[in-house]
Parts: structure tokens; C-alpha cells; sequence
């Protein structure tokens, strides 16, 4: 915006979300995890399936996935912080009581309907531990469907949230790509 600004460029309209994927290529930080680590997966930046622009975030997935996750960081994992060199000072950008929102389409040629939800990952409680983990409840969504999920980030004992993003929850037949228009939170 203040380089289009100092062109004296028309300025270009983005979602009013947190994260979108209008930049072509894009993928704003979003990184997979699989449960079955053989199953066939990919995310990328792709043309449509976008109400507030023109690109979304096509999240692929085949037989056997299980339960599938996209998220992004906001906050630094135990491993960066445990880094040599600078001493990190931070805060997270997401609290339990704000109230996450998602766009998602699934596609027309899927095999069957997925169900969703949203989830936030937590900071371990101990030093060495895994990060805990809270989900919303599934919604089921159809092929060729577009639904938006809510959810309010719940009390974390007091732990910082590390991640937050979507979980896909598919049977083994079925194959597809779910399509993540924006996520932003707020309250």
C-alpha cells in the first residue's frame, strides 16, 4: 500500500482479514501436518474460491489422510526461543476469548463430504513437552459447499497460543481440496 501510495498508483483492495492469500504464491506461513505421514498432501496459492478477492489457499489432500492440519505460527516454538544469540521478548496475537474466523470451500469433485474445525496449538506446560491442543467442533461440509467456522479461543491455563489454523477430518476414500479463503480473528 505505501509503495502504491507513493506512485500515486490506485490502490489495490485486500480482504479485511488477518491472513488472505492474495499475494500470487502466497501461502502467508501456513505449513501442513499430517496425521498418516505417507498419505498424499499439498498446499498452495491458486486462482478462485475467494468471496473478499481473487486467490485462496488451496489445501490438497488424498485416501488415507486422516485428520490433516494447515496452521500458522504466531508465536515463537520452545526451539526458536532456545536459539543462541538474541534474547527473544514477545507476545502472541491470539487470546483465549477472541473469536477466530474462517472461510472455507470444499471442492466440487471431491469424493465425499470432510468436516472441519478450527484448532489453536498451546505452548507445552514444561520444559521439553509437547504443545497441547484445543479444536472446535467438526462441521461437516459438503462437496461443492462453502461454510464459514467460528470458534472462541478457550482458557489455556495461562500458556501462549502457538499456532492456529484448520483441521480437515476425511474417511479413507475420500479425496480433495479444501479451499481456505481468509482467517482473521477479533475481540
Amino acid at each position: 500500500a505505501m509503495g502504491r501510495a507513493l506512485l500515486g498508483a490506485e490502490m489495490a483492495p485486500f480482504p479485511a482479514a488477518r491472513y488472505h492469500f492474495e499475494l500470487p504464491g502466497s501461502v502467508q506461513g501456513f505449513q501442513m501436518e499430517a496425521q498418516v505421514a505417507s498419505a498424499p498432501a499439498s498446499l498452495r496459492n491458486v486462482p478462485g474460491h475467494s468471496r473478499q478477492g481473487t486467490r485462496s489457499l488451496a489445501i490438497s489432500f488424498g485416501p488415507d489422510s486422516g485428520t490433516l492440519r494447515a496452521g500458522v505460527y504466531v508465536f515463537a516454538s520452545p526451539q526458536q526461543l532456545e536459539q543462541p544469540g538474541y534474547y527473544m521478548t514477545l507476545s502472541s496475537s491470539l487470546y483465549p476469548g477472541h473469536m477466530i474466523e474462517t472461510e472455507v470451500e470444499l471442492d466440487a469433485g471431491a469424493g465425499a463430504d470432510v468436516e472441519m474445525a478450527l484448532f489453536v496449538e498451546v505452548y507445552p506446560g514444561q520444559p521439553g513437552g509437547e504443545p497441547g491442543r484445543y479444536s472446535s467442533q467438526v462441521q461437516t461440509l459438503a462437496a461443492g459447499g462453502r461454510a464459514t467456522l467460528r470458534w472462541t479461543v478457550p482458557q489455556t491455563a495461562g500458556l501462549p497460543v502457538l499456532r492456529v489454523g484448520v483441521e480437515i477430518h476425511s474417511n479413507q476414500d475420500t479425496s480433495g481440496t479444501v479451499h481456505l479463503d481468509t482467517l482473521t480473528w477479533q475481540g
